[in-house]
């Protein structure tokens, strides 16, 4: 069995859909230019930071799975 459940009807706390929502707001934003968005936003560069030159997807996929959530869902949950 999966820790992850892989279930894409997976409910994720309110907290967590509240900060993905934030999430989108600042993918939108920075939608033109992302590289001068990250110079401007310091939580847009935070992350560009947490990845120190490796694969943003290898990382958010490793950090999903440390705290226990399916990256799948998460990853929905931003394109929905």
């Amino acid at each position: 069995m999966n820790p992850l459940g892989n279930n894409p009807n997976m409910q994720l706390p309110a907290q967590m859909q509240q900060s993905l929502q934030q999430v989108k707001n600042i993918m939108r934003m920075a939608q033109g230019n992302p590289m001068a968005f990250a110079q401007q936003n310091p939580m847009f560069n935070q992350v560009l930071q947490l990845c120190k030159g490796q694969n943003p997807q290898t990382v958010f996929t490793n950090l999903c799975k440390q705290m226990g959530y399916d990256p799948n869902v998460i990853l929905n949950t931003l394109q929905s």
